[in-house]
């Protein structure tokens, strides 16, 4: 199969901040990796926890894009998560969690470079890397919606070509709440995608939205 790219093109962000990789498998703790015609299936796989985000799914979701980055069967990719939800947004436990099995070579390699937490350096945090792998991502991108999306898992979708919605889901974003800023420049993306009325609603009044409300405003 020909290559989607020229051999002077260098590795995009942010898989350039790391060390060329080392021989790993797409097996994750919190992610789930297939290919089934072509389309890379990437699964958010913590339902117990409604699918929050926290470090270790940002560095295997990271990893899961660099492997259908470089996979040359995958011509798309789409991003879903397991269970009730999409995505619940930041895990704020704080609670250490705890898995079956351990981190393939490329996650370890990953981790060891975003461990060195830098506060004045946006390139060291794992989130923000996370956001880079899909805003970088050079295939496709499909936002499949399964289930409510809250916070950053619902700002996020932002960076998805294609959003598709269940009707069961809802869309939240609570940061007025905590007296937080919107992230991943959603206070510009979200009035793109959905128009300034409804997304000031949902950024200054925290209003929860439908699917149904969000495509009636366009």
């Amino acid at each position: 199969m020909p290559k989607d790219r020229s051999d002077v093109e260098g590795p995009r962000l942010p898989w350039r901040r790391f060390p060329a990789p080392v021989p790993s498998t797409p097996i994750f703790r919190t992610v789930k990796y297939e290919v089934q015609d072509g389309v890379a299936i990437i699964t958010r796989n913590r339902p117990d926890v409604l699918n929050a985000v926290n470090f270790q799914v940002h560095c295997d979701m990271i990893a899961a894009f660099e492997e259908a980055e470089n996979d040359e069967r995958v011509l798309c990719a789409v991003l879903i998560g397991a269970g009730r939800y999409f995505c619940s947004g930041a895990d704020v436990t704080g609670k250490q969690a705890k898995y079956d099995i351990d981190d393939p070579p490329r996650v370890q390699q990953i981790k060891a470079v975003l461990s060195k937490y830098d506060p004045y350096d946006a390139n060291t945090w794992s989130d923000v890397n996370m956001y880079d792998a899909w805003i970088n991502f050079s295939k496709p991108l499909v936002m499949a919606v399964n289930g409510p999306a809250i916070g950053e898992g619902f700002t996020t979708l932002m960076l998805g070509d294609i959003i598709y919605s269940a009707a069961s889901a809802f869309f939240w974003t609570p940061f007025a709440r905590f007296g937080v800023v919107p992230e991943i420049t959603s206070s510009i993306t979200l009035a793109q995608r959905v128009g300034p009325a409804v997304a000031s609603e949902m950024v200054l009044f925290s209003k929860k939205k439908t699917p149904e409300d969000v495509s009636s405003s366009f």
